[in-house]
């Protein structure tokens, strides 16, 4: 056990809490490209648009692009984010030939990337199948009884929502949550080797107390990556810094600015999921559907009747249909209210859910867009910036 650092989560919470503020002290720097990405909106990184809507990339403007790996799976980001750090490598190989660096670091001589890009369609996909199955467990734990549709979302939804404030349920809130990683984003590269979170005395010892240290961060800089403090062998790409951009439009002359970036290179999570959402209730339907319910019920006082009723069968549309796309969209909506740390009123929530409902009917990607503004407001947010601050007004008075 490390004296200084933290290692694994085996230690004692109060020692765990000592160490890992004496971390914070050692994992500061005056390069302002050593960034504390669990910090506040910083943690949202490329997975928010400036309107705060959940984000995923897409290839439209700008495409993927693979580099050789340590392992036999190569690592894709972002074409201009690959450029820059083909250059970056270029930089520290010279460096180790002039004998200007420490060419015995294990992990600061040549950087070979081990992760890159997620697709968080496919996490989120094997995300819902562990979310199926806790759901499927409850309903047989509970022998919780559905003959139709309606039954179904009367006796599940109230087990999603109690859920919901631990682990989030749609997509959209799921790339907001700790459960995505940041690597979805496009924007993200690990060197050397995987580190696990808790590690805090291998991140010192091999990265912090380097010899190359120093000219890693003012190289990242350079070349506009910066670098996560907390996990010090991811290099994210600044797509503010002047490097990036001039990468970016390199790559595409359209894309010449972080806003530009963000505006064409990224779709709004939300847009498309709906349709999703529905085929995942009807597949929860389907998979946790008995062929028959067995009650019992009093005809006399001592006296009782077993009744078994057939459990309907549905076709994807027929599901719909019965319960209805206005019950089925009002109950999206209060499920995104209750992931999000919203301050509405419940007479707020209504007006809200009866106005998307009613754009929905003509427009829907107009319907879906105005609903994450409104909900996304990162200032009602536990955590956010502004937040942070405004507790800190309240408890120094």
């Amino acid at each position: 056990m490390s004296k200084y650092f933290v290692e694994n989560e085996a230690e004692g919470v109060k020692e765990i809490f000592k160490k890992k503020q004496l971390f914070k002290l050692v994992s500061q720097s005056t390069q302002k490209n050593l960034v504390d990405f669990s910090f506040a909106e910083k943690q949202l990184y490329g997975r928010i648009s400036h309107h705060f809507h959940p984000i995923i990339p897409n290839e439209e403007f700008l495409k993927f692009k693979e580099l050789a790996a340590a392992g036999p799976h190569r690592v894709k980001v972002f074409n201009f984010v690959a450029d820059a750090f083909s250059e970056l490598q270029t930089k520290f190989k010279l460096k180790a030939i002039s004998g200007e660096i420490d060419t015995q670091d294990e992990f600061l001589t040549d950087l070979i990337p081990i992760s890159g890009y997620q697709d968080p369609k496919l996490l989120y996909s094997k995300y819902m199948l562990a979310y199926d199955r806790a759901i499927g467990n409850i309903i047989k734990k509970k022998q919780l009884g559905f003959t139709n549709a309606n039954e179904f979302i009367n006796v599940v939804i109230p087990y999603i929502e109690n859920s919901i404030k631990t682990r989030p349920f749609t997509f959209p809130a799921y790339i907001k949550s700790k459960d995505c990683p940041m690597s979805i984003s496009g924007l993200v590269i690990e060197i050397g080797k995987k580190i696990e979170a808790n590690d805090d005395n291998f991140k010192y010892e091999k990265f912090y107390k380097s010899e190359n240290w120093d000219f890693f961060l003012n190289a990242c800089n350079t070349y506009g990556f910066l670098v996560d403090c907390n996990m010090p062998n991811r290099l994210v790409a600044n797509v503010n810094s002047l490097n990036m951009i001039n990468k970016m439009a390199a790559s595409n002359p359209m894309i010449t600015s972080a806003s530009l970036l963000i505006q064409n290179c990224y779709d709004t999570a939300a847009l498309e999921y709906y349709e999703d959402f529905k085929k995942f209730l009807y597949t929860l339907y389907q998979n946790n559907r008995k062929r028959t319910v067995v009650t019992s019920t009093q005809i006399h006082p001592d006296k009782s009747r077993t009744v078994i009723t057939k459990v309907k069968v549905y076709t994807y549309s027929d599901f719909l249909q019965e319960i209805g796309s206005h019950q089925l969209l009002k109950i999206y909506l209060n499920l995104r209210f209750s992931e999000e740390e919203s301050t509405f009123t419940k007479y707020e929530k209504n007006k809200i859910i009866q106005d998307v409902t009613r754009l929905e009917k003509s427009d829907p990607v107009i319907a879906y867009s105005i609903f994450e503004t409104l909900l996304n407001k990162t200032f009602d947010y536990s955590g956010s910036l502004s937040y942070i601050r405004m507790r800190e007004k309240q408890l120094g008075q």
